[in-house]
């Protein structure tokens, strides 16, 4: 490949990697913070449609996202071979986490409930955090 070519690619599945963090695990914190309180103030039947409705538009940037990660993320993975052990250890941790923020997230659109969106928060803030500590590692 040639080098520019390579860069070039590296810059853009590198942002879209970022991107595609931030819109899953920011938009299901903005869920969690947000809509879960607003749509608690509606009467149980206008609140289960209004749930349908909301899952039914984030669904397509859930599905996204993923995707989006998992291109990035292997893409990554492969160009940098060569890492220590403690980094395998830490991103081995890391996949398990990100594993669970799919499941969520895909189990979320389908049905939500607050209890999931919380813990899928939680565990991509530190899917996120793990990524900066692997940073350092590398």
């Amino acid at each position: 490949m040639i080098p520019i070519a390579r860069e070039v690619l590296g810059v853009l599945l590198r942002w879209v990697h970022l991107a595609s963090a931030a819109l899953l695990v920011g938009g299901f914190a903005y869920a969690r913070a947000v809509a879960v309180p607003a749509l608690q103030t509606l009467p149980s039947a206008d609140r289960d449609q209004a749930w349908r409705r909301l899952a039914l538009r984030f669904q397509p940037l859930v599905y996204g996202a993923i995707g989006g990660l998992l291109v990035s993320g292997v893409y990554n993975f492969l160009i940098h071979p060569g890492h220590s052990r403690h980094y395998h250890i830490v991103f081995g941790v890391k996949m398990l986490l990100a594993a669970h923020v799919f499941a969520a997230a895909l189990l979320a659109v389908r049905e939500p409930k607050p209890g999931r969106m919380t813990g899928l928060a939680i565990s991509g803030f530190l899917v996120i955090l793990l990524a900066a500590c692997l940073a350092r590692i590398f």
